[in-house]
């Protein structure tokens, strides 16, 4: 036994199983001669939020302002991150208004009352800022806001002066899901106010893989630079190469919804391949925003209402994946249901009268699951991912993965898992890496839609993972570190879906 620690694996296998989020059950080894490094001070922190973080109970339809119940208050705040949250943001109706003080506004109640509840970190977002992103200019031309980028800097520097001293300050939360015609003045605000704020967190969200690619991509352009349009799979990647690049950002965040129908989405998982990719390219950070909603329009519901099985396919994919920032979409409810087309009833954390649902213990579950582990995983940068699809298809997972416009590359070669056997329809693997101690660890996840559950059942898979060589694996069973010794190098799991 001279092979030391570099023998040794971490296996993260996404079980749902009960109240599991990692490798679960059976086949424990007490006697390994190898530890894991110490990761009690990790290169990077998981950070996990909620869009719609207890507000004022302010709601506007049609311009016309309704109120229910006040929930900036330290319970509420508590609670929220008692749920397993370590930032909070400020947004929806108590965002800052663009001609608003911050003094006295209900953003400002917000970042106290987190304080009061032991929240260090909040974001905000600064309606100031979001209103210059449609204009033709913001400087530079003819009809432009500002005469120069000095006078637009100093602007900016002026704004934030109203909030950047708060002592939970952490950064800005900039334009939901922008087009690439926006990406000239995002660019502008986005160096203006990186500037102005140089050590805060910006938080960029942007389109999921289920665009269009005119949403996403100049397609004249692409034709004119290229000779050609672009594919879809181009256009996306074109989307965020634009933004680095007109931007110099260190991170960008994307909704990966894979639910927004009744079926799982076709391009949830190459979307993460193909943001990932790019994100790579540039050096730079990913962050996912996922889903706890339901809407409902007209009576009629839009997409599915998540199960748990759900919500855990969701971080643990997205994880896999690299993520180092996951946020909920989203935790409280932002609209009314009286005479609005489009609005949400059903899929928060909490109802709108500020009481927890299912969703919120669903979400403290995994969210505390995943705590104990996150100083382990943040050591681990993602290198590459492969979906390993059953001989006999009874789920449509195949055609849900490998198929479509934005298709999963699934050519990558691992480094130490030689191969994978599973007795039903398809498993993603993600391998993800410590460069320092020289250890790889390997998301294995039963990519069955969850919702196949209720209708067919057979979503259960076991699956053989073959580390040819290897004689342990580092096994986390809800963030409890646990050594199984493999036989002739397989390792063996039951998972459920998600």
């Amino acid at each position: 036994m001279n092979k030391f620690i570099k023998k040794v694996i971490s296996v993260v296998c996404a079980a749902v199983a009960t109240t599991t989020l990692f490798a679960c059950g059976g086949g424990k080894e007490t006697k390994c001669p190898y530890t894991l490094p110490d990761y009690s001070a990790a290169e990077r922190e998981l950070k996990l939020f909620g869009y719609y973080t207890p507000g004022s109970g302010k709601y506007v339809l049609d311009g016309v302002p309704y109120y229910t119940q006040n929930n900036i208050t330290v319970e509420k705040y508590t609670e929220y991150k008692e749920a397993g949250f370590n930032v909070a943001s400020v947004n929806g109706n108590d965002a800052l208004g663009k001609n608003e003080s911050f003094e006295g506004s209900n953003a400002q109640k917000m970042f106290k009352t987190a304080k009061e509840a032991g929240i260090d970190r909040v974001i905000l977002v600064d309606s100031y800022f979001t209103s210059y992103l449609m204009h033709a200019d913001i400087y530079g031309g003819d009809n432009s806001v500002f005469k120069s980028e000095q006078e637009f800097q100093a602007a900016v520097e002026q704004r934030v002066s109203q909030y950047k001293n708060e002592p939970n300050f952490y950064g800005l939360m900039l334009f939901d899901e922008p087009s690439w015609k926006n990406m000239d003045n995002y660019g502008k605000i986005y160096k203006a106010s990186r500037k102005a704020l140089p050590d805060a967190f910006f938080h960029c969200n942007f389109h999921p893989a289920t665009a269009s690619s005119a949403e996403v991509c100049d397609l004249e352009g692409y034709k004119k630079e290229h000779g050609r349009y672009p594919t879809d799979e181009e256009a996306y990647e074109e989307y965020f190469r634009v933004f680095f690049t007109k931007t110099g950002a260190n991170r960008v965040s994307v909704d990966a919804y894979p639910f927004l129908s009744q079926s799982f989405k076709q391009n949830y998982y190459s979307g993460l391949q193909i943001m990932k990719k790019v994100c790579d390219e540039f050096g730079a950070e990913l962050a996912f925003t996922v889903q706890s909603l339901a809407f409902y329009r007209k009576g009629t519901l839009e997409n599915r209402a998540v199960s748990k099985s759900d919500m855990w396919l969701q971080m643990n994919s997205v994880l896999g994946f690299g993520a180092d920032t996951v946020a909920y979409y989203t935790y409280m409810p932002f609209g009314i249901e009286e005479g609005s087309t489009r609005y949400l009833t059903d899929g928060s954390f909490l109802r709108k009268d500020g009481t927890p649902t299912n969703i919120y213990y669903y979400g403290k579950e995994i969210m505390t699951a995943v705590n104990k582990f996150s100083n382990v995983l943040m050591n681990y940068k993602y290198k590459g991912a492969k979906i390993y699809l059953g001989e006999v298809i009874g789920n449509g997972s195949a055609v849900q993965y490998t198929d479509g416009s934005r298709r999963f590359d699934n050519s990558y070669e691992f480094e130490l898992l030689k191969g994978l056997t599973q007795d039903n329809d398809a498993v993603l693997a993600t391998e993800l890496f410590d460069e320092k101690n020289g250890l790889y660890m390997y998301m294995l996840l039963n990519a069955i839609d969850p919702g196949y559950d209720s209708r067919n059942g057979n979503t259960a898979m076991t699956i053989t993972a073959d580390f040819t060589g290897y004689e342990w694996v580092a096994e986390f069973d809800c963030g409890e570190l646990s050594y199984v010794k493999l036989t002739d190098g397989k390792y063996t799991k039951t998972l459920s879906a998600g």
